[in-house]
């Protein structure tokens, strides 16, 4: 089976000055292009045509005939005339050639000849792959070849068509032909014209021309289109108006006639649809309105919407009402025929065009904090182009220069919110009414606080606190976030955090830090991080447990206590050893870390620190020590004693034989208080001095034995209770004592000698003090021996009675001296 291809045809031109052209070739026989080869053709092959043309002509070997195109030629030398036709790309390019016709026969009765089917080709091919193809011709001078070329390819492709050779020749005065249309009869109406044109032959140039009215030559009518004005007339009239083509180049001149008919109208009058009108689609609908005065009555009317008739469309108005599509604008055509009795006819036209409405959203209202600091509102959109304008107000007055697409807004809120309102209008230039507008209320208000209370640490690592965030600036539409330890952990809408701390595992003092981050929803940057609060805890002292030392050698062991959160050192914290003992005995072993254990007993350890907020915090620890011993004696102290000028002299019974005692422990409690350690001794008496004379004191002894072969201790019986008052009158065994030192002279003006005579010390303390207690003079002496002496000035004293007491370390002796001034 053949191919579809696609036909051009293009003569060589051998002329140069007369240029090549492209036009459509005749589709049909009558409507066949004249040629010659000395003229070029070029014109595209038809495409996508029909596989037949219309039936009737023999075709020869054409068993179809798709994408036809017809030409005529005339002979002109007598001869041969051999064609040679070129296809570039290559393609199934085929042909026919019908005649010869007798000279002067019309493309129409050429026409008629070949579709009676009776005529058959002179010459034709059908084959697939020639190229070129080769159609020859052979006539005397005047007679007429009709020749068909076909693209069954039905694809595009350029074609040439030469004379190879052959004796004979074409003639090219068949291209000689002016066509000035046919006559026209039109209604005169003043202001109105048609125009006259003179076709000449395609693939000519050069060509001249003159027009003439009623066989009178026109000045200045010398183109191929001559306008005739048609005015109205009061009578028919009609011209005759020809025009004469010369084309020296083929040369050749040609004449043709036409006639113009001008009706007379029954008045002049006037149809104008007005300008071209451009609108928006929020603009609605709108009125064509072509009434005019010079209407009569009897005239008529008809609307045509782009080129078609509307149907009932037969008065002086036209409501039109369309929109735009897609965003595009969208134009239609009116046009109106206003018609008078005569018959004459005037047509106007306008065109309605509908814009899309400009396009505004400024969004949503907008509320931000100061801290924002500017919002940009925008009116633009995807739709607009270079035809949209804008303008921008506040608060109803005009922003002058504010012209743009955005409009950039900040202010400051003062302390209170403030709200402005914005509103842009879009306009479009392509319409009228194209103004679209949108408002937007701007709110700016004070940026909001967040202040986090400090955190009281804690003594535990098991507790629950709160953190609130709440602020009078915030809003009812607020986000609170927390972070510990710089991680968020809670996101809430309330602003108050309940936070569980459950480390019981601790070992360490623990801190952990929070900040929230409020938010108001409200409002664009409205978000504030607070301040960084810290809880410590686990400020409880965690004592190591000490372990129970049962029936154990006692040495005497000092013993540190342990924390795991603290070191031993810690100033912060303060330590008190209980000892409790058998018979009830108990007593603070130390005060300090370490404590010296070698009695059986138990032992209480307390170790408290204070917070910085007054919170104690105390833990307790606790353990027994009981110790491989003998008992202990029966032996239980009777004390005695004896009360002086600030003094008392204390004695107990002596150690019984065989009972090994390590020492003595002195309690003394005032005014009725239970008595407390005052110091541990060797020996069997004690003097205290330093007393305040009219108090009662309160005194008890109890001995602390070493047992086990003297690695440990065990405490005895407490003695007797015994209560004494000092008192600044002297007793007998102080007048003992007295003797021992002598005080002359005595009255003395302040001025004494002190002798010693039963007295032996390496030092001794001198207190000189009035009858009220207040000491008037302290000194130390030293190296004491009977008879030795020492002066006294007491210096400016007052006239009266006054007491001197020397201590040493077996006692104190004291002796009144009058002072006379």
């Amino acid at each position: 089976m053949k191919h579809n291809y696609i036909y051009t045809l293009c003569l060589a031109l051998s002329l140069l000055f007369i240029s090549n052209f492209v036009e459509a070739q005749g589709e049909t026989c009558v409507d066949a292009t004249p040629f010659c080869v000395g003229i070029p053709i070029d014109y595209p092959a038809g495409t996508g045509g029909d596989a037949t043309i219309s039936v009737g002509p023999d075709y020869g070997c054409l068993f179809t005939q798709p994408n036809p195109a017809w030409f005529y030629l005339e002979m002109g030398t007598p001869g041969t005339v051999n064609l040679e036709i070129q296809n570039t790309p290559q393609r199934d390019i085929d042909f026919a050639i019908w005649g010869p016709f007798a000279p002067g026969s019309t493309v129409s009765a050429m026409c008629t000849q070949i579709f009676t089917g009776t005529l058959a080709p002179f010459d034709c091919s059908y084959s697939a792959t020639i190229n070129p193809e080769t159609p020859s011709v052979t006539g005397t001078t005047g007679e007429l070849f009709v020749m068909i070329i076909t693209n069954f390819s039905n694809a595009q492709t350029d074609l040439t068509l030469t004379q190879s050779s052959g004796t004979g020749n074409t003639n090219c005065a068949v291209l000689c032909d002016v066509d000035a249309g046919a006559d026209i009869t039109t209604c005169g109406i003043d202001g109105t014209s048609v125009t006259l044109t003179a076709d000449v032959a395609n693939f000519t140039t050069g060509w001249t021309y003159q027009w003439y009215k009623d066989g009178v030559l026109i000045p200045s009518a010398t183109n191929a289109t001559y306008v005739v004005p048609t005015p109205n007339v009061t009578a028919d009239v009609t011209n005759a108006y020809h025009v004469q083509a010369t084309n020296p180049t083929l040369p050749c001149t040609s004449r043709d006639t036409v006639d113009v008919t001008i009706t007379s109208a029954s008045a002049s009058f006037t149809v104008d649809a007005g300008a071209d009108i451009s609108r928006c689609d929020a603009t609605g609908g709108l009125t064509l309105d072509v009434s005019h005065a010079s209407h009569g009555a009897t005239f008529t009317y008809q609307w045509s919407e782009n080129g078609t008739p509307i149907t009932g469309a037969t008065n002086a108005t036209l409501n039109v009402n369309f929109t735009s599509t897609g965003g595009n604008p969208v134009t239609r055509t009116y046009s109106i025929t206003v018609s008078d009795p005569a018959g004459c006819d005037i047509t106007d036209e306008v065109d309605v065009t509908f814009v899309p409405d400009p396009v505004v959203n400024l969004g949503t209202d907008i509320v931000a904090c100061d801290a924002f600091g500017i919002v940009t509102l925008d009116a633009a959109d995807a739709s607009h182009g270079t035809t949209i304008s804008y303008q921008w107000y506040e608060d109803g007055t005009i922003i002058t220069g504010a012209t743009n697409a955005t409009l950039d807004v900040s202010f400051p809120s003062g302390g209170a919110a403030q709200t402005r309102t914005y509103r842009a209008e879009v306009t479009d230039s392509r319409g009228t009414g194209c103004t679209q507008a949108d408002e937007v209320d701007v709110t700016f208000k004070p940026n909001i606080v967040v202040n986090l209370a400090p955190l009281q640490d804690r003594c535990e690592n098991v507790f629950q606190f709160n953190i609130n965030a709440s602020d009078a600036t915030h809003s009812t539409d607020m986000t609170y976030e927390l972070f510990e330890n710089g991680v968020l952990t809670v996101t809430s809408t309330s602003p108050i955090f309940t936070i569980s701390i459950d480390d019981p595992t601790a070992t360490t003092i623990q801190t952990r830090t929070y900040r929230v981050r409020a938010t108001d929803n409200t409002g664009l940057s409205c978000t504030v991080t607070s301040n960084t609060v810290s809880v410590s805890y686990n400020y409880k002292p965690l004592i190591a447990p000490i372990a129970d030392q049962i029936d154990v050698d006692c040495v005497p062991n000092q013993l540190t206590a342990q924390t795991s959160n603290y070191t031993a050192d810690d100033n912060r914290l303060s330590y008190s050893w209980i000892y409790s003992g058998a018979n009830n005995v108990q007593f603070e072993a130390s005060t300090k870390a370490t404590v010296l254990v070698n009695n059986s007993g138990t032992y209480t350890l307390t170790i408290t620190t204070t917070l910085a907020n007054g919170t104690t915090c105390s833990s307790v620890e606790s353990f027994v020590l009981k110790c491989n011993e003998d008992p202990i004696p029966d032996y239980v102290p009777v004390l005695t004693g004896q009360a002086g000028y600030s003094y008392v002299d204390l004695q107990w019974t002596a150690i019984p034989e065989g009972v090994n005692i390590s020492e003595f422990e002195v309690y003394m409690g005032i005014n009725g208080e239970e008595p407390n350690v005052l110091l541990t001794l060797t020996s069997d008496n004690f003097l205290k001095v330093d007393l305040i004379n009219g108090k009662k004191y309160s005194f008890r002894v109890r001995a602390v034995y070493l047992t086990s072969g003297g690695n440990n201790y065990e405490v005895g019986v407490y003695s007797n209770t015994i209560f004494l008052k000092p008192s600044i009158v002297l007793g007998q065994d102080e007048t003992d004592k007295r003797a021992a030192i002598s005080l002359f002279p005595n009255p003395s003006t302040g001025s004494f000698t002190l002798e010693f005579k039963a007295i032996q010390a390496q030092k001794a303390n001198l207190t000189v003090v009035d009858l009220t207690g207040k000491v008037i003079l302290t000194q130390s002496i030293s190296d004491l021996n009977n008879g030795s002496q020492q002066n006294i000035e007491l210096g400016k004293v007052a006239s009266g009675v006054y007491i001197v007491q020397v201590q040493t370390e077996k006692g104190v002796y004291q002796q009144k001296i009058t002072i006379v001034k």
